[in-house]
């Protein structure tokens, strides 16, 4: 993976967390807003997950072929 391509969701995945986790004290919990909001870091934070899973597949095969010559 690029590394741009990594950077740029990360930052978009960490922006959608923290405003999620700011506006959410200010939301009726029992609204849509507050569901929709909580999806929303939901979703983030599992793209997040994702991300870091797949960034550290990549170095970690970089390392063992680097390792094998």
């Amino acid at each position: 993976m690029d590394p741009r391509i990594g950077k740029i969701v990360f930052t978009m995945c960490i922006f959608i967390i923290l405003l999620g986790c700011l506006a959410l004290p200010f939301l009726d919990p029992f609204s849509a807003e507050f569901v929709a909001d909580v999806l929303s870091i939901t979703i983030a934070g599992i793209s997040l997950s994702v991300l870091v899973w797949q960034i550290r597949k990549d170095s970690s095969a970089r390392k063992s072929v680097h390792m094998r010559k």
